[in-house]
């Protein structure tokens, strides 16, 4: 006896040509933090990054090397400059237990309902002594505790939030975290995002990518640790997160996808997913392959849509009558989304395991066991 494994990767990505002014994508002011108001001359200035505000009491920092820095420990990921913010921290001579910073941006213009918009940028955490320049100079930086990770990420909302949207609102220097009822909806990096709380991006910088389906007016995007309450870590200690070099669009992807299924049925593996939104999309691509990389084609499932084109719910299932099958559960199947202009690109599903990183996200894993 042994265990037929079939994953099932639902892949979706396209070259689109919007028509709807709706589906445009939205711009992040000054996403790489280059331009500047002025250089900044220590700490607490992340106003003087154009377009970059403080909302709370939290005091997150503007590096830049045509003034302060500490590119001796960590250098920008691209052109000079970029920002950081305290995560977690206990420093006890400051009565500091529960402290989070945050730093806020206005979109180009609100987000539009029902749409899911993806968006990447670069993100590193200092690890070790404190840079000479930084304070509280006695803060040893470290990785965040494993009960405190999967919480960094961004928050939407129609108005920038302030200190009265704190847990503690003025009190801990009015510099707790965002309460979960404020905003629209936010999106965290997972905390099986080693490469974020581990090891990888320990004053280095590694790339991470996030999608958020709008519920329309969304308008700013603040951006730190959305865990609430005091931390964990040992006094003296510190999480510090930076961030840079933003794509400088929040991109509507053409499908939004509601889930995706995949069911043993005999020796056939049986697919469902439902899209809850679809753009121009001239339907979907099926392949498969035994370890990721190299895609064999299978079949092509029309959009439908009329037209390519739904903002309602669309159900779909396909049955792969002969699925591969390795006993170490490492086949993928796939669905590739292809534009109404008839390009499409693919891009890699890479096995880690049981789990799988997408460059692009709506890539779901299903293994189905049978005896």
């Amino acid at each position: 006896m042994y265990q037929k494994c079939y994953r099932h990767s639902l892949f979706l990505a396209a070259i689109l040509v919007f028509d709807s002014l709706a589906m445009q994508a939205q711009t992040i002011p000054n996403a790489d933090f280059e331009v500047s108001t002025a250089c900044p001359t220590g700490q607490t200035q992340i106003a003087r990054a154009s377009g970059w505000t403080r909302p709370t009491g939290g005091t997150p920092d503007y590096f830049n090397s045509c003034g302060y820095n500490i590119a001796s420990t960590v250098s920008p990921s691209s052109g000079n400059a970029y920002a950081g913010c305290f995560t977690e921290i206990m420093y006890t001579p400051s009565g500091i237990s529960n402290y989070k910073e945050y730093i806020t941006t206005q979109l180009s213009s609100p987000l539009t309902a029902g749409v899911t918009y993806t968006f990447s940028f670069s993100i590193a955490h200092l690890y070790g002594a404190s840079p000479a320049n930084m304070m509280p100079g006695a803060i040893n930086y470290v990785d965040l505790p494993a009960n405190e990770q999967g919480y960094i990420g961004a928050v939407f909302s129609t108005v920038s939030p302030v200190t009265a949207n704190t847990e503690n609102g003025s009190a801990n220097f009015g510099a707790t975290a965002l309460v979960d009822a404020f905003g629209s909806g936010r999106v965290l990096i997972p905390a099986t995002n080693t490469a974020v709380y581990d090891t990888a991006s320990r004053n280095a910088w590694v790339t991470v990518t996030l999608q958020y389906t709008a519920t329309g007016g969304e308008e700013y995007m603040t951006l730190g640790q959305f865990r609430p309450g005091a931390t964990s870590l040992p006094d003296g200690q510190g999480a510090y997160y930076l961030f840079d070099n933003f794509v400088p669009t929040l991109t509507p992807l053409p499908v939004s996808l509601r889930n995706f299924t995949a069911t043993l049925q005999g020796t056939a593996a049986w697919l469902q997913w439902t899209t809850a939104m679809e753009q121009h999309n001239k339907g979907f691509e099926l392949q498969r392959s035994t370890e990721g990389r190299n895609w064999e084609p299978i079949d092509f499932i029309p959009s439908r849509a009329a037209d390519g084109n739904s903002t309602m719910p669309l159900s779909y299932s396909y049955t792969d009558a002969a699925p591969l099958q390795v006993p170490t559960c490492t086949v993928y199947d796939k669905l590739m989304l292809t534009g109404a202009s008839n390009t499409a690109r693919y891009n890699p599903c890479i096995s880690t395991g049981r789990q799988c990183v997408c460059t692009l996200i709506l890539c779901g894993l299903y293994c189905i066991s049978a005896a």
